[in-house]
């Protein structure tokens, strides 16, 4: 994701042209794939037709999916949102709220491969909230440049 300063009191974590880019690509290859298989329909059963428009469905969100993170000084907080054609998640989060920006190094299941992961730590909860995951440079570049911005601390793990 990249983080672009909109005005002084405003900033937006949005994808990256190339994360736009595949997530498209990979969305027209499965609408295709999903048109084709649509030529063939008309004489088919009704769980069929079903497991088609589902499957179309989840091509349509593939190919115009966004995920935005706001940063707004102003208002004090952060709003994470989720959206294709329509809003799909939305979460408001009160930057009053956070004590500190968490920078974790993270492994999934299965996989020796490392990866991180920019946690919001709040006051309230003992829970922490996910803002976004990825490499290492560039989730510290860009935890810096949120904690520079909103002057919330940020605490490596």
């Amino acid at each position: 994701m990249v983080f672009n300063l909109v005005s002084p009191t405003l900033a937006v974590l949005s994808n990256s042209k190339r994360q736009k880019l595949s997530r498209r690509l990979l969305g027209l290859i499965f609408t295709s794939f999903v048109l084709l298989f649509s030529l063939f329909l008309y004489r088919q059963p009704y769980t069929v037709l079903i497991a088609w428009s589902l499957a179309a469905l989840l091509a349509w969100h593939l190919l115009f999916v966004r995920r935005t993170i706001v940063f707004d000084l102003e208002r004090k907080q952060i709003t994470t949102e989720v959206s294709s054609v329509y809003t799909l998640a939305m979460q408001v989060i009160s930057i009053e709220g956070i004590t500190a920006l968490q920078f974790l190094q993270s492994t999934k299941r299965g996989e020796t491969r490392a990866y991180y992961e920019i946690h919001a730590v709040l006051k309230n909860q003992t829970e922490t909230i996910r803002l976004e995951f990825g490499s290492k440079d560039l989730m510290l570049e860009l935890v810096k440049q949120i904690s520079d911005f909103t002057n919330i601390p940020w605490v490596d793990n």
